[in-house]
């Protein structure tokens, strides 16, 4: 197949496949399976592949393949390395996080002003900062050192676009 990246500016690659499973989450279809270019399973979107030629070519799916498995250490679908993070939930959202299971892996500790300590080891940190991003000024992550940083860069980025915008915009 030609597959199209994200992570590489839409870079394309060619590459060859043995699919395991198609999975639907979230609204996107994934295919997942052995990857020959990285020698790994791999996840890849559907939408993504340009061009797709079936083969000759027989594989069976190996019997420990265990997608339930598979899909656990993603905070969503991602995987990547696995890194502890730590994310501090003030008060006000604090009953929204305890109430949800957002990964398998999670501890939530109270503190005394309300607040929770949400902890979790997940694979990959970019799924953890879009979620982080989403609850605003009531989530701030302690660790990893280098995820607070990109939150705090991202925010940054958004003040400055918001100045520039609010600037530009006429008084309603």
């Amino acid at each position: 197949m030609i597959y199209r990246t994200m992570s590489r500016g839409g870079e394309e690659t060619r590459r060859r496949v043995d699919p395991y499973r198609i999975l639907f989450f979230d609204g996107t279809f994934y295919l997942i399976g052995w990857c020959h270019l990285r020698k790994e399973v791999r996840m890849f979107v559907l939408d993504r592949i340009k061009i797709l030629s079936v083969t000759n070519e027989s594989f069976e799916v190996p019997g420990d393949f265990d997608l339930e498995m598979y899909m656990r250490s993603p905070f969503r679908v991602i995987h990547d390395r696995p890194v502890k993070v730590t994310v501090r939930f003030d008060k006000k959202v604090a009953g929204y996080i305890k109430e949800k299971i957002w990964h398998h892996t999670q501890r939530i500790e109270p503190e005394k002003d309300g607040s929770i300590l949400f902890s979790a080891e997940v694979a990959g940190t970019d799924e953890v900062r879009h979620w982080v991003l989403g609850w605003g000024n009531h989530a701030e992550v302690l660790e990893p050192e280098f995820l607070r940083e990109e939150v705090a860069w991202e925010l940054s980025a958004c003040v400055k676009a918001y100045t520039r915008l609010s600037r530009r915009a006429e008084p309603v």
